[in-house]
């Protein structure tokens, strides 16, 4: 008869709180067996009464704690036996790789050494070696030129053809992105500065562009909400993953980035906090803006302040870079203005949402809209912002990025996007919302990031699991198995955040009926990875 793995254990389909209680007693137990303490180990067992819960094997402690065996066996050899003192020592030794981490980052840079200095100069300056390169050159060229002056006549004739061809070129490109971009907008209102090579252009929206935003934002008759005006990228203090969003209006823009800080915010350690959060919230705009277009030159960046009183003019004078290389400059850029975007009481989310909306193209938003106008979900929407001053589903679903896009734009992005474990076609997340007549409708219910964005009367929550453990929850669900797992849920919009979680258990029928009267059960309910499973609040209040 084959042994029982460690992971058919029945602890595994147990609430959270009662895997952990149990996973305490058992440490406990053997560090007090391992160290003789068999009084104190009688009367722990007096006051804690062992059943059939009760956690006995090393290797499912192992498996509980994720401690390899390859380093129980280091730490044995040096004489650390049980796996308390095991936690023990791994917490010390990370505690002291990241002091010496930090102590190498806050160590001062040594000077130049003079002799590279001087080198560096020479090379700079060309040296008399390159000089009389530059003098071979230009001999050498002047007798090719006396040799065959019809060669020379042909050549001038080229570079007049070439700079025409050049001219032509820019003039196509800037045609595209003023269509892809910014509209119809007028060569003369914009005006651009080159920032350097591959780094962009500087210029500004200008007026048509600017009114055309607004029209298709919230109309021509209709007036710009000061909730989109006066919030920023803010992380909150006690949630680390969370953004606090102080007014309403602006929940879905956030929501979606918010789906990807909290997709990526897990994926491996880190140090510095507020490094980690600036470095999540670039990688989540930077999947947004690649979504909408996949074209570096097209992504449009947007940052300065916008004042409620002159919403077009500050609009239309607003600075904008474009014309990128790769996207690994447009990544560069972004790192320029992300300090700006993050200011609490700033512009950073209509930034952001400028910036998506000119790279996904005016006219492209408006041709969405228009075709979504036959979808029973967003029937009634004419504008990206609502009467009462909310994100339309509209505009969510348009920053969503869909499965079928690809934002393999240049090799480091794939790079970036296969460091993160999210493929070569970049993150999704899924999206949850309730059509007309109260159903719930699902897109990309099994995305590549276990995010998935839940929306009701207006308020945006986000699901996410903090450990992708959607493998193992799948293969129970297959064989019939049972199997327990955390899924947080964040909304930045209410006041009372915190990490909140719901445990919910495949293949088991729910105890509390009353699951299903939350739109957010339903929800969690409608996503193909769960559909029957028991759900445990934890104590938790729903949001709706």
């Amino acid at each position: 008869m084959p042994a029982k793995k460690a992971t058919d254990a029945p602890v595994y389909n147990l609430p959270h709180e009662r895997q952990v209680e149990l996973l305490s007693e058992a440490l406990l137990r053997e560090y007090m067996h391992k160290r003789k303490f068999t009084d104190t180990l009688r009367t722990f067992d007096e006051e804690n009464p062992r059943g059939p819960d009760t956690i006995s094997s090393r290797a499912l402690m192992s498996d509980l704690m994720t401690l390899k065996s390859e380093t129980q066996k280091d730490m044995k050899a040096d004489g650390i036996e049980t796996i308390m003192e095991m936690l023990c020592c791994l917490r010390v030794q990370r505690r002291l790789e990241v002091e010496d981490l930090k102590r190498r980052a806050a160590a001062e840079v040594p000077p130049t050494p003079e002799k590279l200095k001087k080198k560096k100069s020479k090379s700079h300056d060309g040296g008399k070696g390159s000089k009389r390169k530059k003098e071979k050159k230009r001999v050498f060229a002047k007798e090719f030129e006396e040799d065959s002056p019809s060669d020379k006549d042909s050549v001038s004739k080229y570079g007049e053809k070439h700079t025409k061809r050049r001219s032509s070129e820019g003039r196509s490109d800037n045609s595209s992105s003023d269509e892809g971009s910014s509209g119809d907008e007028s060569t003369s209102e914009q005006s651009s500065t080159s920032v350097g090579k591959g780094g962009g252009s500087k210029s500004q929206i200008g007026k048509k562009t600017a009114r055309a935003l607004l029209e298709v934002l919230c109309g021509a008759a209709g007036a710009l909400p000061v909730s989109f005006l006066g919030q920023g990228f803010t992380f909150d203090g006690d949630v680390d993953y969370g953004f606090i969003q102080r007014k309403k209006g602006p929940d879905g823009v956030v929501s979606v980035v918010q789906a990807f800080v909290c997709a990526f915010f897990f994926k491996g350690p880190f140090m510095d906090v507020r490094r980690h959060q600036k470095q999540c919230l670039i990688r989540s705009i930077m999947t947004v803006l690649s979504s909408l277009q996949s074209q570096a030159r097209l992504i449009c960046l947007v940052d300065g302040p916008i004042s409620a009183d002159s919403v077009e003019t500050d609009l239309a004078s607003i600075n904008t870079r474009r014309d990128f290389a790769t996207m690994q400059d447009v990544e560069n850029a972004l790192h320029d203005f992300i300090d700006s975007w993050m200011q609490p009481n700033g512009s950073g989310v209509f930034c952001f949402l400028l910036s998506a909306l000119l790279s996904y193209g005016v006219k492209a938003v408006t041709s969405a809209l228009a075709s979504n106008a036959t979808s029973s979900a967003v029937a009634a929407e004419q504008h990206l912002i609502t009467a009462d001053g909310r994100c339309s589903v509209a505009l969510t679903e348009l920053l969503i990025p869909k499965e079928s896009a690809s934002t393999a734009g240049d090799d480091d992005f794939v790079l970036g996007n296969l460091a993160l474990g999210m493929g070569a076609a970049g993150a999704t997340c899924g999206f949850v919302t309730r059509n007309p007549d109260g159903n719930v409708t699902m897109t990309n219910g099994n995305p590549r990031c276990p995010v998935w964005i839940v929306h009701h009367e207006g308020r945006y929550v986000v699901l996410f699991l903090k450990r992708d453990n959607r493998r193992q929850l799948e293969q129970r669900r297959t064989t019939g198995a049972t199997m327990s797992t955390d899924v947080f849920f964040y909304e930045p919009s209410v006041s009372d955040r915190g990490d909140t979680f719901v445990t919910i258990t495949v293949n088991s029928e729910d105890e509390n009926s009353s699951s299903d009267s939350f739109f957010l059960g339903r929800a969690i309910r409608s996503i193909p990875l769960w559909p029957s499973c028991a759900i445990h609040w934890n104590g938790a209040e729903p949001p709706f």
